[in-house]
């Protein structure tokens, strides 16, 4: 899992500016897909926020794109 953070970002949740989080994460499909990895990446990604950051859960939103590896490349290579 690869992470950027940007701090003082001024944000509200629910009407509130108390800390909030906003995650995106990106699942490179091989042969994962769906509800169930999306899940499992939520929570870790959820987990990373509470625990690092201190934000409670349920103002952490987040997001997810799911890309089949034939459209991610890493050193100028398709992954395989």
């Amino acid at each position: 899992m690869q992470v950027v953070l940007h701090q003082d970002v001024a944000m509200t949740h629910g009407g509130t500016d108390a800390p909030c989080a906003n995650v995106h994460v990106t699942l490179l499909s091989r042969g994962l897909r769906g509800r169930e990895a999306a899940q499992a990446a939520t929570a870790e990604a959820t987990a990373l926020v509470v625990e690092g950051l201190g934000v409670p859960a349920e103002r952490c939103y987040v997001s997810h794109v799911d890309y089949d590896t034939d459209h991610i490349a890493l050193g100028g290579e398709l992954f395989k």
